[in-house]
């Protein structure tokens, strides 16, 4: 799948929308885009869908949570918040405070390609 180059891959899913009129499977990437600061699902068949922030950044999370292998419990320390606000987070039913997102995103290493 190809990206725009100020896209920073999230995560990807394999999905069969059941509201779509052609069926079948599809297979779609969260993006996070810098500038602005927005999230976008890119289908394989380059079609952009804006998505619900709060869902976006809940998976953002999660990502990073498991990328780094460590507990809700665990990032709720780093994040000095509790394990169920994480668990919220991820959710998608309560907003991410935005320093903590900052937080979360630098302890991930990064390279040219992005998180």
């Amino acid at each position: 799948m190809n990206l725009p180059q100020n896209a920073i891959l999230i995560a990807e899913f394999l999905r069969h929308p059941a509201d779509e009129e052609r069926g079948g499977l599809h297979v779609y990437a969260l993006v996070r885009f810098a500038e602005p600061d927005s999230y976008a699902m890119i289908g394989i068949d380059a079609s952009v869908r804006t998505v619900d922030r709060r869902w976006a950044s809940g998976v953002e999370l999660r990502t990073i949570r498991k990328r780094l292998g460590l507990t809700q419990a665990r990032l709720a320390e780093l994040l000095h918040t509790t394990g169920n606000n994480i668990a919220r987070y991820e959710r998608g039913e309560r907003p991410i405070p935005w320093a903590s997102m900052q937080v979360a995103r630098s302890l991930v290493p990064t390279n040219k390609q992005g998180v």
